[in-house]
């Protein structure tokens, strides 16, 4: 079965998140450039921040006072930011974003705005009290979406926050007083925190919606259109996973021992042979299309198989947090932490070096593509900061008392996210500096090349040039030895492959400020995973979210990490 909330646009009941996709792009494609500002998430410094200018004075002090009150009432500390445009990310990665930078907590509400493209996000932890997931909702249903619809934008606001004070009153109490309703409220919690671990850190978008589902049959009767749009998003997703699973367990092995590892390699394994075989029939449906039935057959193939190679490695979260058990010994983990940084940091001047030489035998005679490793050194040095940041943050949260924990299973997850990704963004500058000879060496060469700029910018590469990798990969992973004409098709792929995902970063970045570090950690896939769903060149290509269709599912993030992050709410159109 399929879920149907993965062919609804945003606002869906997604009760497992797979993918966030690029809203800013289609400011450039369907409507005049400029007209609006993408900002990048951001640390909130303060109660409300207003960037879209909508608040007044007076607004803001009635806010405030609406805050406070609630604080007071509830101990719930509420946050609202009002943004022009949460540019490439849907609002529920935006908010997530948001409050990974702004450390919030387990009693933090975030209430985000987008005044231009008419998407909000209200979000809470799992739970606050007895502020449930129906009430969030609710009070997004009954209060937010009212005064945004008229554009009262303050009403809006300041009525969100007494709806919050007031959720979890009398009235919210009403299944616990009829009929002894306290065991099924307990099976309710009981399975929202079931799928909350299996969704990998990521929000539950619109929990009161049915989980409605899709026979392949059914699947099979939708507009193809839909359907070629929806195989890009859940390819897109998928590598990502796969991606993320693959470096979680690359950083665990050093943890578990070969019976620990045994379960998550094989379902690591799986997954990747099956997004192998759907990339080859999204290449083969890019290169020979067919008839309409032949088309739908295939692409109903690849998101079929997607679907379940994705479900595969989430039923691994649970049992590979608890294996690693980021908790115990993170005092010892923060101090290994700390030293691999200090490791990366003392390569960046030899690397910087070696950049510059090559950056100036490309410029006399160009050699190479070092277009795709320019700017690799500030990405790992931001990255480095963030690690940084993290071994910070994780050791304040260490010296908590054993229950208070939890974040600083986070921050070691984070930091060592942040520090692989620069070691793998230096790495391909020491690579770059190699000569190679012969078919095969350029292939290879070449494939590496893309591969490095794929996954260090995977939140703005779309499905085309994953695609293309990976047809190259498959034509030199041979047992036999590779022909000197499928080395040479295996190198104009990924060549094909790296350009286009050239074309997918830049446009992106069009729409992000290149000043914020933040942005950078959406571009590596760092903060989040925030994707392109095929690519702005597409004919089919829609900014989903808004028009296009999400595939529902799970995070990218798949191995690890659900425990520590989980989180409630509701958000959609206005």
């Amino acid at each position: 079965m399929i879920s149907a909330s993965n062919r609804r646009p945003a606002g869906a009941a997604l009760l497992v998140l797979i993918l966030a996709v690029a809203l800013a792009a289609l400011t450039s494609i369907a409507g005049p450039a400029g007209t609006a500002h993408a900002q990048a998430p951001l640390r909130m410094a303060d109660r409300v921040v207003d960037t879209a200018g909508v608040f007044n004075e007076t607004d803001h002090e009635k806010l405030e006072a609406a805050l406070d009150e609630l604080e007071s009432n509830r101990r719930i500390q509420m946050w609202i930011v009002y943004v022009d445009d949460f540019g490439s990310m849907n609002p529920a990665d935006w908010a997530r974003a948001t409050g990974d930078l702004s450390d919030f907590g387990d009693r933090d509400v975030l209430l985000a705005v987008s005044t231009t493209t008419g998407a909000y996000r209200l979000t809470a932890p799992t739970p606050i009290d007895d502020l449930t997931p129906d009430e969030i909702d609710a009070v997004a249903t009954d209060a937010l979406q009212p005064e945004l619809q008229k554009k009262n934008w303050a009403a809006a606001a300041e009525d969100t926050v007494q709806g919050i004070d007031d959720a979890g009153g009398s009235d919210s109490h009403f299944w616990l007083i009829v009929g002894g309703i306290v065991v099924v409220l307990a099976l309710i919690l009981g399975g929202l925190f079931y799928l909350a671990r299996r969704r990998s850190g990521d929000d539950i978008d619109d929990l009161t919606k049915p989980d409605e589902s899709l026979t392949v049959d059914e699947l099979t009767e939708e507009p193809i259109d839909d359907l070629h749009a929806w195989s890009r998003e859940v390819l897109v997703a998928t590598d990502n996973a796969v991606r993320t699973s693959a470096d979680e367990l690359t950083t665990a092995v050093v943890d578990l021992d070969d019976a620990d590892v045994a379960p998550f390699a094989a379902a690591l394994l799986d997954a990747q042979r099956t997004l192998a075989s759907s990339f080859e029939l999204r290449h083969r449906l890019d290169t020979q299309p067919g008839v309409d039935n032949e088309q739908r057959a295939v692409l109903v193939e690849i998101i079929t198989a997607c679907s379940d190679a994705d479900s595969r490695l989430d039923t691994q979260v649970e049992a590979f947090d608890a294996k690693r058990d980021l908790i115990t010994n993170a005092d010892e983990r923060l101090d290994t932490l700390a030293d691999r940084i200090a490791e990366t940091a003392a390569r960046l001047p030899g690397t910087a070096a070696t950049l510059a030489a090559l950056t100036t035998a490309h410029d006399a005679a160009p050699i190479g593509d070092v277009t795709a490793i320019r700017d690799n050194i500030d990405l790992a040095r931001v990255h480095l900061q963030f690690a940084e940041d993290n071994v910070d943050q994780g050791r304040e949260a260490a010296a908590l008392p054993t229950d208070q924990r939890g974040p600083a299973g986070a921050a070691i997850r984070s930091a060592e996210v942040a520090v692989d990704t620069a070691d793998k963004l230096l790495d391909a500058i020491d690579s770059a500096d190699h000569d190679v000879t012969g078919d095969l060496e350029t292939a290879e060469a070449r494939i590496q090349l893309a591969a490095d700029f794929i996954d260090t910018r995977r939140g703005a590469v779309g499905a085309r040039p994953r695609t293309l990798l990976s047809v190259a990969q498959d034509l030199v992973a041979v047992d036999d030895e590779v022909s000197a004409s499928n080395a040479r098709q295996a190198a104009e792929y990924a060549d094909e492959a790296l350009a286009v995902a050239l074309a997918d970063v830049a446009a992106w970045r069009d729409q992000h400020d290149h000043d914020d570090s933040a942005t950078d950690a959406v571009l590596t896939g760092m903060l989040v995973d925030s994707v392109l769903q095929g690519s702005p060149t597409d004919a089919t290509w829609q900014a989903g979210g808004h028009l296009g269709y999400s595939t529902g599912g799970r995070s990218p993030g798949s191995f690890g990490g659900s425990s520590t992050s989980g989180r409630i709410g509701t958000g959609g159109r206005f």
